[in-house]
This record gives C-alpha cells, structure tokens and sequence, in this order.
C-alpha cells in the first residue's frame, strides 16, 4: 500500500477468463493456468522470519503443463478425495430426472435456463414476479447429459457451479439487443416480453 508502506498481498493467482498468464506486479507473481485442467498456477513464498516477524523474501510464480507433470495419480488428491468419498457416492448415483435425449452443454444450458423460469414462476411468494427469460452464463454448462436417467452425480458434472438468481426489468428492445449476443443463445424465452 502507498499509504502504509506495507505488503498485504505475497501472490495473485487469477481465474476465470481461462487464459494463461505469469507474470509479476513488481515483486508480487501473478499466474493463471488457462482451462480445461492444462496447466497448473503454482506460486513460491520464500518466507523468512526476523526478529519474531515472518516476511516473504522471495516468491516465484509459474504455469506447469500437466501434460508433462501429472503423469500419475495424486496420493494427496487420493487421500482427500477418500474422505468424502462414502458422502460423494450416496448421492452421486441417486436419479433425479429422466432425459428423453441426448442434451449438448448447450442444450443442458437451455434446459437449466427453462428450469429457472419455472422455478421463479411457481415460487411467486419468494420472488414476486413473473419472468419470461432466464439464461445462464455460456460457460456455465461444462458436459453433456445423456438420454435416458440423470443422476445427481451427472447433473454435478454438467452444472457444477454454484450459482444465484437475479431479477432484472428489460423492455422488449433491450432483449431484443441482448439476443444477438451469441452467449445469449443458452438462454430460455417463455411467452411475450411485457412491452
């Protein structure tokens, strides 16, 4: 901080727009490992401790490639995944709907969208007002649903994020114009918009 003179932050690891990225802001690294699991965002404190206070002397941030680095099994992965494990599969394979076809992530985003239009609707004593459109985020659907039952473990792994409902007012133009926006597309639409 300019005003204090002190370091509050020792590293920056950086997310969500799925690019890679290493760098440092003056002595402060900064990574980010891109998507889909390609690279790890690793970052290094070097901690030293004078006279009863402890400070970051060093610190080194890195992109790792699991292509070449993860090339077996994690014990401290496996380790942390068996304590849950007995939880996470009572109720992975509980069925909790029924699909009459394959679904694409885009399609899976569609029909989450549907469900929260739905949802908002029969629950007007929570909500208080009717909605004709709801989307979710295009990268918010992250498999496929195959036909036939769903499970709860499948629906985990198509929308794994928790996530929450906004309300907003758009009169017809402005959806109109948030429409041709492709991302736009894994939204649902039930009925005319009030104009």
């Amino acid at each position: 901080s300019p005003i204090t003179n002190h370091t509050y932050v020792d590293g920056i690891f950086l997310a969500h727009d799925h690019s890679v990225q290493n760098g440092t802001i003056g002595d402060i690294p900064y990574v980010e490992g891109g998507a889909n699991g390609a690279k790890i965002s690793s970052i290094s404190l070097h901690i030293k401790r004078e006279n009863d206070v402890s400070k970051v002397s060093d610190a080194l941030g890195q992109t790792i490639s699991t292509l070449n680095s993860c090339l077996g099994q994690s014990d401290a992965v496996n380790t942390v995944y068996a304590k849950y494990e007995t939880e996470i599969n009572a109720v992975k394979e509980e069925v909790v709907g029924f699909s009459l076809k394959f679904l694409t992530r885009t399609a899976v985003a569609q029909a989450a969208s549907e469900a929260i239009v739905h949802y908002i609707n029969e629950n007007q004593d929570e909500f208080k007002h009717k909605v004709n459109y709801a989307c979710i985020n295009n990268g918010g659907a992250r498999a496929n649903i195959y036909g036939g039952k769903v499970t709860y473990g499948m629906l985990i792994s198509a929308l794994p994020f928790d996530n929450f409902i906004t309300l907003c007012k758009l009169t017809q133009a402005q959806l109109d114009y948030y429409l041709l926006d492709t991302s736009s597309k894994m939204g649902y639409t039930s009925g005319d918009i009030v104009k």
